[in-house]
């Protein structure tokens, strides 16, 4: 299982986070993100993941557009660099 982390700027802004899973994407493989981001408020911004192995590595980075409205919620897609390989105890942080 991986840790997931919101950066205190996205909690600030009523951002926090349901279930996710890691899955394959455009050919790689365990190097999809796919999270259910709950809006405490309306949001609209850019959300970077970043993707840390067990030892603290960085390992791949990408960037999305994230919007809602408070009370909504859904399921978001970070797709890494097809070589990022999300392994077991990765740690993943959104800022």
């Amino acid at each position: 299982m991986c840790e997931i982390s919101l950066s205190e700027s996205l909690t600030d802004k009523g951002l926090s986070t349901g279930k996710f899973t890691i899955e394959n994407a455009d050919g790689g493989r365990n190097n999809q993100l796919t999270i259910y981001l709950i809006f405490d408020r309306d949001f609209k911004s850019s959300v970077t993941a970043k993707a840390f192995d067990k030892n603290g590595l960085e390992i791949g980075r990408t960037k999305i557009e994230v919007e809602g409205k408070a009370d909504e919620a859904g399921y978001f897609d970070f797709i890494f660099d097809k070589r990022s390989y999300i392994e077991v105890k990765s740690k993943i942080s959104l800022e």
